[in-house]
This record gives C-alpha cells, structure tokens and sequence, in this order.
C-alpha cells in the first residue's frame, strides 16, 4: 500500500524545491527527484520527468507515492495540457498511463487526426470500429469531404452508403467505380441500374452501354417497359440475357391480362411453372394443366390436386373427386366425402378405386 509521506516543515520546504529546480535545470533528474520527494512535491517531480519524455520514470514515481484516484487525475491533466499546446503523441502517451483511451480518440477525433484515432479504436474498443468509421463518414460527408469519407464508409464495410453520396452529388463515375471497386457483378448491375434510372432513359442507357454494362442496358430497358429495346441489346451483345427479357415480358402481359401472350413468353423464358402459376392464380384450370402437359408433365398431378381442392372449397365434391381421381389419389376423394359425413359417396369410390378401405368406410358409417 502507498502511503503519502509527511512533507517537511514550512521553513524547510522553500529550500528543498529551490535545491530541486536546479538539480532539474541542470537535467540531474535522480537528485532532483530526492529533493522533490523530501519536499513532497511528487507531483512536480513528475512533471520534471514527462518535460524530459521519462516517462516510466514519472510513472513509476507518482503511482508510488500518490493514491490511484489523484495519480490518475494528475495525469489526464497533464495530457489536457499536451492537447492544448497540440503535442499530441505526448497526450496520448498520458491519457494512455491513466487508463483513458476513450479521451485520446476524442482529442484526434477533435484534432481531425482520423488516421490516430483510427488506430487508438481499433487497439482499445474494436468492436465499435464498423461503428466509428460509419460515424466519421457520415461526418466528412456533412462537410464536403467526399473523398475522405467515401474511405471511411468502405472501411467501415459500407460502401453502398458512398454510392448513395455520390448519386446524391450527381458524381456518376464515382459511384460507378465504388461500386465496381467493392461490389459483387449483381451489385455492381444493380447499383448501375440506380444511376441510369436518375440520369433518364436515353442518358442512362448511354450511360450504361459506355462503361461496358451490357447486361444492365438490358435490365434497364425491360424496367423502363422499353422491350423492342432491350431484345435488340440482348440480340446484338448478350444473347444468354434473352430469356431474362422474355421473362419480364410475360410478367408485364400477365399485368396487362394478356395470359396468352404471356403464357408464350414464359415458355420462350424456360419459365413454363411461371405460366401455370399465372393459370392456377386466375383459376384457369384448363389452361393450366395443358401447359403441365406440353412443357412440365412432373407439374400435372400437383396442378389437378389444386384443381381439386379448389372445387371442394366451393362444395362442389362431384368435379372434385373427378379430379382427384385424375391426379390418381382416390384417398383423398373418399377422405373428403367422409368428412361431410357423405358415406354413400365414399363408398362408390371405394368400391371401384380402393377396395382396401371398403371395411373403415362401413365401420365409420356403421
């Protein structure tokens, strides 16, 4: 335990720190210090040895002879001293030995030493760095700093929030290369298609075509409805994009109540389950399982089972046994008669498609 020793008397004291001084000023710091100690100035012994950068040595003296809580209060202040007189690295030193890192990333983050306190948060608070540097970006961008916190917004694993800034700035070709620069090839379409669409169609097509973005040309088109267009690009530079464009065709037809047409779109995009999909939604049965049949026959049984529970829904057992019977599932037929308590029918069916299960349905009945 430290014990603060008692200081000499009054009349002695003026001598002692006078005898120090000079023994200081002559850089005799071992006999200064046992001077300043003997007139219990510890803390200007200290201060002796962080103006000559000995600092072990100010340490080592000050947490030997003041408590925890007045050694560590006599050190921010010193580092607050540093940081007004813009010796920084010398306040960082003493914010450090009291055990403050969260005041040295303030005082660089006051300072504007972004790479310093960069470096203190990754050291000493590492999980609140995506944090900070999001932070620090969101800053430099309110004052105009682009560049620097377009570097910020990419350390802290948020590149698309420099794409939004420089779309916001009309800064095309800089968020075009962060998105190059740090996106995957969806993101990077993505992101370009954004561009394009605040730049207006001919302009952004351009736009587009010109930094080698074929496949977002096409995309871009077919989303601005402009299909002659967008076939053309995908016809003269990426055929592999047809059935894409094929594909949201038949979306904007099916949107348009042109099932036919879009029906014959979905089968040129390889998307024949769109197609039923579109019969099944408006309740086109017939269309729905021709389609099955032609160009996805695995998709027939689970169409007519639809087909099927459809009709029960609304009650009307006879057209969905039929249909049941057709997806060869005669169970599920007698099981939906018997929970309408409608044994006869259960039986009929029974009788004629599964007889193993004549005895249950008449014990049930029974």
């Amino acid at each position: 335990m430290n014990l603060v020793k008692p200081k000499p008397a009054d009349q002695v004291r003026p001598y002692l720190v006078q005898i120090a001084r000079h023994y200081a000023e002559i850089r005799k710091y071992d006999q200064a210090e046992q001077f300043f100690v003997k007139a219990g100035e510890y803390v200007e012994a200290f201060e002796m040895y962080v103006r000559a950068n000995k600092w072990e040595k100010a340490n080592q003296l000050i947490i030997h002879y003041l408590p925890e809580s007045q050694y560590r209060t006599i050190q921010v202040q010193e580092a607050q001293k540093f940081e007004a007189e813009g010796h920084y690295r010398e306040a960082e030193k003493m914010y450090l030995s009291a055990g403050e890192p969260d005041l040295a990333i303030n005082m660089y983050k006051k300072a504007k030493m972004f790479d310093h306190m960069i470096r203190l948060v990754m050291k000493f608070r590492a999980d609140l760095l995506k944090d900070t540097h999001h932070h620090l970006a969101q800053s430099l961008e309110i004052e105009g700093n682009l560049k620097q916190a377009e570097h910020h917004y990419i350390e802290g694993g948020s590149w698309a929030y420099a794409v939004d800034m420089y779309r916001a700035h009309d800064m095309w070709e800089e968020a075009l290369r962060v998105a190059k620069s740090n996106g995957t090839k969806k993101e990077l379409g993505e992101v370009a298609i954004k561009i394009a669409e605040r730049m207006g169609n001919e302009r952004g097509t351009q736009f587009l075509i010109k930094n080698g973005l074929i496949e977002a040309a096409i995309d871009f088109e077919a989303n601005q409805e402009k299909f002659d267009e967008a076939f053309k690009l995908a016809e003269n530079h990426a055929r592999y994009k047809l059935p894409d464009v094929h594909l949201k065709y038949a979306l904007h037809l099916e949107d348009d109540n042109r099932y036919k047409e879009a029906e014959e779109e979905f089968i040129k995009a390889n998307k024949p389950q769109e197609a039923i999909n579109m019969y099944e939604h408006k309740g086109d049965w017939h269309s729905a399982i021709q389609v099955a049949r032609q160009y996805h026959p695995e998709s027939v049984t689970r169409v007519q089972l639809k087909q099927a529970e459809s009709y029960q829904q609304k009650h009307d057992f006879s057209k969905a046994e039929q249909c049941y019977l057709a997806a060869k599932e005669p169970e599920k037929a007698i099981s939906m008669y018997q929970e309408n308590q409608m044994y006869g029918e259960a039986l009929r069916v029974a009788q004629k498609h599964a007889p193993h299960l004549v005895d249950q349905i008449n014990e049930n009945y029974s």
